[in-house]
């Protein structure tokens, strides 16, 4: 009896700790990092492409570095709606997002997101948002009124943009978007974007950077009347220092020029990738392939 009850002891014993493991693993896989996805499909609804657009034009035969023809972008469009892509702000990363989203951006506020690409929005009711620079808003030259430069659209159309519903206005620096030497707008020392400038101590870098975001924040505030809580980073330069001053400023979602599609489950959302598009990229092939090579890395696993 003593044997056959040590016997039993050790079968109950085996059961448990097997049972045990089992446990374990399922957890263990319950709360990977890693998601398991089966396909592309699949993988459509843990991606959001950021597409990243600049300028615009009417004509299709002779199109300008950095500009899309109104041709190509309504190609652009026309896919998105044929597929059922949910189009988002950028501000709405932090929040639930949909199945099958995708932002799309335009940088440095150009007239033509006015004039060329806002008819195309309303025409599929889609959502972009704009990255203003700020000593350029309504200019078509530079501050000296001698050189000209792509005309940008200015504070009143600014707030028909956002009036349609379909536009929301964000921060790309007051005079930060610029070469290194010598600020484009009033000519004030800069590096590259928000680069540091040499020999600059980390508060001065804060303070010099925290001075031009927070004005183009309170200019935004002042001529639409919402506080501006996303922002791109000129030439998708950012530093450890920059993320802290954003947050300071009460900033959530910052844009890097990072050419790959966002993971909403990985990427940090203070340095969120995006797909540049050009008019020789089309959205359809872009995106397409940036799923399926997302699956296949993801496979790997």
């Amino acid at each position: 009896m003593k044997r056959v009850s040590k016997k039993i002891r050790i079968i109950l014993f085996l059961s448990i700790m097997v049972l045990t493991i089992v446990i374990l693993q399922n957890k263990t896989d319950s709360n990977s990092v890693l998601p398991v996805f089966k396909t592309v499909e699949d993988k459509t609804n843990k991606c959001v492409p950021i597409l990243m657009y600049h300028g615009f034009t009417k004509d299709d035969e002779n199109v300008e570095s950095q500009k899309v023809s109104a041709k190509k972008f309504e190609s652009d469009m026309k896919y998105l709606y044929e597929n059922k892509y949910n189009t988002i702000f950028a501000k709405d990363l932090s929040g639930n997002i949909p199945d099958k989203s995708v932002v799309i951006t335009f940088d440095d506020g150009y007239l033509d997101n006015y004039e060329v690409a806002l008819p195309i929005l309303k025409k599929y009711n889609f959502k972009a948002t704009i990255f203003i620079i700020g000593w350029s808003v309504g200019r078509d030259k530079m501050l000296d009124g001698q050189k000209k430069i792509n005309p940008h659209f200015s504070w009143e159309q600014a707030k028909q943009l956002i009036e349609s519903g379909l536009i929301n206005i964000e921060n790309h620096t007051y005079d930060l978007h610029s070469p290194e030497g010598t600020s484009y707008g009033y000519g004030d020392n800069c590096g590259l974007g928000l680069s540091r400038l040499k020999d600059e101590t980390d508060d001065e870098y804060k303070k010099r950077i925290g001075q031009d975001i927070k004005k183009l924040k309170m200019d935004i505030k002042e001529n639409l009347n919402y506080t501006s809580e996303v922002f791109a980073y000129p030439y998708g330069i950012t530093d450890k220092l920059a993320v802290e001053v954003l947050k300071e400023n009460g900033y959530v979602i910052a844009l890097t020029t990072e050419d790959r599609i966002a993971d909403i489950l990985l990427d940090d959302l203070y340095l969120m990738p995006r797909l540049n598009v050009s008019n020789d990229i089309y959205v359809k092939g872009l995106l397409e392939s940036e799923l399926e090579n997302e699956f296949i890395d993801q496979k790997s696993y």
